[in-house]
């Protein structure tokens, strides 16, 4: 997989088969509210849970909020995304459209890189969703040195006014591959929305109660 007509079917693909599911409130398991952001479960074929945050973000739109994760600069990205080590735009093919090399820094085992395709849809109503896939870029980006190739099977952010404050859906399934302890696969469950809270401060705004 190579080609930009191919790196936007994987991403149709994905936005088909997970957006029913992501977007609906059914079929979810409350896990716990930490930070103001709740955090739900949900089992999938093809992998470990699903995990979604929900949080309500003040006074933002979801132009500015996608902006804001679309971000290329590193130092921005760790300082609320305290994982990732490597954020790199491999194709950019237009504002909305690219194919990104992220790697990231696990406790306990070996660092994790990705390559996967990226691609914002905006609706009618002027939500906005990122829809993310994995993508074979072997050819292309090689693994690095000491890492492991993971696998996100989607990465979703939605973005939806609510009137002058933004709701705010991150959601994701990942294959971390290699050999993984049980407490770690758990903790990227339960612990990866969080990063909403400090996005939150990093730019400026701050959740409300939901």
């Amino acid at each position: 997989m190579t080609s930009k007509q191919e790196y936007l079917d994987a991403i149709l693909k994905t936005k088909e088969e997970y957006g029913p599911i992501i977007l609906s409130e059914q079929g979810w398991k409350f896990n716990s509210e930490k930070d103001l952001v709740k955090i739900y479960t949900r089992p999938h074929v093809g992998g470990p849970d699903l995990v979604k945050g929900v949080a309500l973000f003040r006074n933002i739109t979801p132009s500015q909020f996608m902006k804001h994760i679309g971000s290329d600069d590193l130092s921005f990205r760790q300082s609320w995304d305290t994982v990732v080590s490597m954020n790199e735009y491999i194709e950019r093919y237009s504002e909305t459209f690219e194919v990104i090399h992220n790697e990231y820094t696990l406790p306990v085992i070996t660092k994790r890189d990705f390559v996967h395709a990226k691609e914002v849809f905006v609706a009618e109503d002027g939500s906005q969703d990122a829809v993310s896939t994995s993508v074979d870029a072997l050819a292309k980006v090689p693994v690095n040195n000491g890492a492991v190739r993971g696998q996100f099977n989607v990465s979703w952010w939605h973005a939806e006014s609510v009137g002058e404050d933004l709701r705010v859906i991150f959601s994701h399934q990942t294959l971390l591959n290699g050999w993984v302890p049980t407490y770690v696969i758990n903790l990227s469950v339960t612990d990866s929305p969080r990063m909403l809270a400090k996005l939150a401060t990093r730019i400026g705004t701050e959740l409300i109660k939901q």
